[in-house]
């Protein structure tokens, strides 16, 4: 009710799931609010959850076995902090080497999932070496036209200084820009059922 142009647009990106039994290409959306706390990851999670019950439902009307990989959620803050703490020479080699293992098997299900939420992307700086992994995955997403949704408190153009151009024409080709969320933080904000 709060945010009705927001979710007519959602509404009318949901509607094109269907495409994902026609080889037509489903975009990629990005979600954007300057305030944290205005519901961008609650709505990017209702939407991979349409997604994945789409495939479901739709792979069973087809007599096909709905793909374990469908959905994928990246907390890509968490994500970056991973790939600092591997990269510190100061962590021991046993938890650098547990930790580059989990940071390298979220890369791979991030980019082979056929649809993937990348939550909080840009509010850290990253390093070279992050961004040219970042870019890897952004890139292999667009190629093979895997739709994902981004979540972030910056604008998608505020990622070409983040990062650098390339990623940021990666990211933008075939993804739609969704500004309208109340910037008023709901977290906190909770009924109470006495």
């Amino acid at each position: 009710e709060t945010q009705p142009v927001v979710f007519r647009q959602l509404d009318k990106y949901v509607e094109t799931f269907n495409r994902m039994f026609t080889g037509e290409r489903i975009r990629s959306i990005y979600l954007y609010s300057e305030s944290p706390g205005t519901g961008k990851t609650t709505v990017a999670c209702s939407i991979a959850n349409e997604y994945l019950i789409r495939h479901f439902i739709g792979s069973i009307q087809r007599g096909k076995l709905p793909k374990d990989n469908a959905v994928y959620f990246l907390d890509f803050n968490n994500w970056q902090g991973k790939f600092n703490e591997f990269n510190n020479p100061k962590i021991p080699a046993e938890i650098a080497s547990k930790t580059s293992r989990e940071f390298y098997l979220a890369r791979d299900a991030a980019k082979n999932a056929d649809f993937l939420v990348i939550d909080d992307i840009g509010i850290r700086d990253p390093s070279e070496a992050f961004g040219s992994i970042v870019h890897d995955l952004i890139n292999h997403r667009v190629v093979n036209r895997l739709p994902t949704v981004y979540t972030s408190n910056i604008p998608m153009k505020d990622l070409l200084y983040k990062y650098d151009v390339r990623l940021y024409d990666r990211l933008r080709d075939q993804c739609i820009e969704i500004k309208g969320f109340v910037e008023q933080s709901h977290r906190g904000i909770r009924e109470d059922f006495d």
